[in-house]
């Protein structure tokens, strides 16, 4: 009885013993198993970390990029206005600049012509007072009216010769002011092109940063700040 009693206490010491190992064997993967998790969630947490610093750092950059941008909740629209804006403007100031230089164009080819007259007519008239220097006093009236006719000239020849000066002057500005327009709409449209692209980035940015939020946190954007409370 005592050797049977034995025997079954070994037995039992054996089955409490696999069971023993059993437990520790299922302790020990309980344990990898939560240290899995752990690093895993350490891991996500730096993730969680760093695409938080990127997205303040994009929020920053998108802010500042707003702020560069008319206010308002239809910039789009706005951007449009003023790209159809400076489109008109540079038509308006293209015809204007065209229908100036036209202008004074016009201007100097009559200034032109004028002097030309002119010039010609005090050659005429130089002759004639040339060929009367030395008539009969009958003559000396008429000489005397030609010699004032020759002054009249002179004076009109110098007023269109201003007139002239004038209009090329104008010309040579009206050509300063074309260019510094045109550049200045160049430069309009350039800043419309980058605020457009950071805009566009900005929109791939939040779009991606939305994915992202999907993906590693299954929430809506709206919802992570309760999450971190």
């Amino acid at each position: 009885a005592a050797e049977g009693a034995s025997r079954e206490a070994v037995r039992a010491a054996r089955r409490e013993t696999d069971a023993a190992r059993e437990r520790h064997a299922a302790t020990e993967r309980e344990i990898n198993r939560h240290a899995a998790r752990k690093s895993a969630l350490t891991e996500a947490h730096s993730r969680v970390a760093a695409d938080r610093a990127e997205a303040e750092a994009a929020h920053e950059s998108a802010a500042a990029a707003l702020a560069e941008l008319p206010p308002g909740v239809e910039t789009e629209a706005q951007l449009a206005a003023v790209r159809a804006e400076i489109d008109n403007q540079r038509r308006a100031a293209a015809q204007a600049i065209v229908a100036e230089r036209n202008e004074w164009q016009t201007r100097k080819t009559s200034a032109a012509s004028q002097v030309e007259t002119v010039e010609a007519r005090i050659a005429e008239v130089s002759a004639e007072r040339e060929e009367l220097a030395n008539a009969p006093e009958v003559f000396a009236e008429k000489r005397s009216a030609l010699i004032t006719e020759i002054e009249h000239a002179e004076g009109d020849r110098r007023i269109a010769a201003d007139a002239l000066a004038t209009a090329e002057a104008a010309m040579a500005e009206t050509d300063r002011v074309a260019k510094a327009t045109l550049e200045a709409l160049s430069s309009s449209r350039e800043a419309t092109a980058r605020a457009e692209e950071r805009m566009e980035g900005t929109r791939r940015r939040l779009a991606d940063i939305e994915r992202e939020i999907h993906d590693m946190l299954e929430v809506e954007p709206s919802a992570v700040v309760g999450m971190a409370e």
